[in-house]
């Protein structure tokens, strides 16, 4: 016994290798007590060595089969190194054992939810809110399957109620934050973001957050200081600098924003947003070449990407290069836009039929498709010599696209180089 008190003394205190030692001790005088094998599961548990922690738990079920704590913390083990089908069965068994306990039917949620099956995961997460209406955990993990499923607000409703029962969980209000930026609620995004920072001031990533909540405001300034501050906090996080370029470009500073994109780039090879982007950067500052290797590597790491598509056509056409459309259209989804504009591009189908693809889906989805719309039928216009109609193009997709967008930037960025005009025999879309 006193091995084992010892064991979980220090336990309590994080000191993992010396518990162990003690449990070692434990079992060699006891080696039929289930209770150390499952102690010195969690303390292996708690190292993140989870095959010895599953061989003790392993042990424990052995010696008593009717106690449910070492399955569920088998399960736990299961889940944490990726395998949640057992992780599952673990759940199972231990609510089997013991059905008015909460944490395995939370536990069995996050197993579920890992697997992507959002319904069965929402009705753990309900059974353990219904045995235990204060167990916080289940909130804020049931607000996340609802905000992955697209229901916004019953998520922000369990995301309000975990901030209740718990003021300091950091993790509730970063989703919470999340779900209103989803709703395009940008203020009470940066109000949650903010929280989280609060609560932890060394955490990157609600900076990042709050920064792209400003950046989709409009607000690139703010967005680049927010994008400073993660940089200084974490100068190996590859996002950060590829949010920061994404803000310069707005601006129309090609040369930070290309910057950037560099840094984003050297720290992540395969980065296939930040090639992309930077590929547009290139090709307003008129460097061609650069563009068209980048939008290459793009749709080299993304062969469905028919964004990349698109741009690398310009790009051959602004360059009097033979176009390659057709054959990268072959690997692209032609059901799914944006592909109906590349179609646009070869001809295949008519101006209508695009409209009519682009408004599908609810209103901020028909924005977006609108925005893109304009943007590359302003490109198609350019490139077929027709500066009025691409103008008028451009400066519709600069008024109506979300700031969020790279049409956005792309739009403002094309009306630098050309003059008003007043001929409009192309008609776009608002």
């Amino acid at each position: 016994m006193e091995f084992f008190n010892r064991a979980h003394a220090y336990h309590a205190k994080g000191n993992y290798d010396y518990a162990i030692a003690d449990y070692d001790q434990a079992a060699r005088l006891n080696p039929k007590d289930a209770s150390t094998y499952n102690n010195r599961g969690n303390a292996y548990s708690k190292k993140g060595d989870y095959e010895h922690a599953i061989a003790d738990y392993d042990q424990a079920i052995e010696i008593n089969r009717k106690d449910p704590s070492p399955y569920n913390n088998r399960g736990n083990a299961y889940y944490r190194n990726g395998n949640y089908d057992r992780a599952v069965a673990d759940y199972s068994q231990a609510i089997e054992l013991n059905p008015k306990d909460a944490s395995p039917y939370n536990n069995r949620g996050l197993a579920h939810h890992a697997k992507g099956d959002l319904d069965r995961a929402i009705a753990d997460y309900s059974e353990a809110i219904r045995l235990d209406p204060k167990f916080v955990y289940p909130y804020k993990n049931r607000g996340s399957a609802y905000q992955k499923k697209g229901d916004y607000e019953n998520a922000i409703t369990d995301y309000d109620r975990a901030v209740q029962l718990d003021p300091g969980y950091l993790m509730a209000y970063q989703g919470r934050g999340e779900a209103h930026q989803s709703q395009g609620d940008y203020d009470r995004a940066i109000a949650d973001f903010e929280q989280v920072i609060e609560l932890d001031p060394k955490y990157t990533t609600p900076y990042n957050k709050r920064a792209w909540a400003y950046y989709a405001k409009g607000n690139f300034d703010h967005a680049i200081v927010e994008y400073d501050q993660s940089t200084k906090l974490d100068p190996k996080d590859p996002t950060a600098f590829n949010g920061r370029a994404s803000a310069y470009e707005a601006k129309g500073d090609h040369e930070r924003a290309i910057a950037d994109y560099d840094q984003a780039i050297w720290l992540n090879s395969e980065f296939g947003n930040a090639l992309f982007s930077r590929g547009i950067a290139h090709f307003y500052m008129g460097e061609l070449a650069k563009a068209l290797a980048d939008f290459n590597r793009a749709n080299e790491l993304d062969p469905g990407n028919a964004y990349a598509a698109l741009w690398i056509e310009i790009v051959r056409k602004r360059s009097a290069q033979q176009s390659e459309l057709t054959k990268l259209l072959t690997r692209i989804d032609l059901t799914k836009w944006p592909a109906p504009i590349a179609r646009l591009y070869l001809r295949q189908i008519t101006v209508e039929s695009v409209l009519a693809a682009a408004n599908d889906g609810d209103a901020k989805t028909r924005k977006g498709r609108l925005c893109e719309f304009n943007f590359y039928s302003g490109e198609l216009a350019l490139l077929g010599g027709s500066k009025d109609d691409a103008a008028r193009l451009f400066r519709l997709a600069a008024a109506d696209c979300p700031k969020s967008f790279a049409e956005f930037a792309a739009a403002n960025a094309e009306l630098k180089e050309l003059a008003p005009t007043k001929s409009s025999k192309f008609q776009g879309a608002r």
